[in-house]
């Protein structure tokens, strides 16, 4: 990384929260919610951070906030319910910000990628197959699988809300049967174990 290069690291990864400041380069931070605290100390100190607030995703660079728009009309975020392409997004927004972009530039992108299949191939592909929701992407580690089944259990919720009618989000999720399939490619027999593994702790399907 150049000395004039930005830096953009997760505020949610405790890890990368305590690290990164020790790469002595300048920093973007990004997170979930544009109000985390490590966020808001880089925004007052005059540093570009991202994530989301009201439902909106909101850009600060150089002293200026920018509103790129609501997180749930943006396709790769699915409703909103994809949280962790939500931390991707505002990633990239502030990538987008270092290399020059203009906000409205990039806000106008969010507002449609994702909206053809072809824009992410193979990554939370979904489809509508007469009331069964289908799932595919490439979650090619346990982080990535962990935020696959995060969307599953949001998507599971926000069909039993607005379906079936009930309120109680836990009954919400068990109101439509939940499934999993895990392969790993050309992955080793191991590894395809290990996902499997995996999946069934933090999933639990039925």
């Amino acid at each position: 990384l150049t000395g004039d290069g930005l830096l953009v690291v997760n505020a949610d990864d405790a890890l990368l929260a305590r690290r990164a400041p020790e790469a002595g380069k300048p920093l973007g931070w990004f997170a979930r919610a544009a109000d985390h605290w490590l966020l808001t100390v880089h925004r007052h100190d005059g540093g570009t951070i991202c994530g989301a607030r009201n439902g909106r995703l909101m850009l600060t660079h150089r002293g200026r906030e920018h509103d790129l728009g609501a997180v749930a009309a943006m396709p790769i975020a699915a409703g909103g319910h994809s949280v962790f392409n939500v931390s991707n997004l505002a990633a990239a927004a502030i990538a987008a910000t270092a290399l020059g972009v203009e906000p409205a530039t990039i806000a106008a992108v969010f507002a449609r990628f994702g909206s053809d299949p072809q824009d992410n191939a193979g990554r939370l592909m979904r489809y509508d197959l007469g009331g069964l929701n289908l799932i595919v992407d490439f979650a090619h580690n346990p982080a990535a699988l962990t935020g696959l089944v995060e969307f599953a259990q949001q998507l599971a919720i926000a069909v039993g809300l607005f379906k079936h009618g009930i309120e109680n989000q836990r009954l919400a999720a068990g109101a439509a049967r939940q499934q999993i399939a895990v392969g790993t490619g050309d992955a080793v027999e191991e590894l395809t174990k290990d996902h499997g593994q995996y999946a069934c702790r933090i999933f639990m399907p039925d």
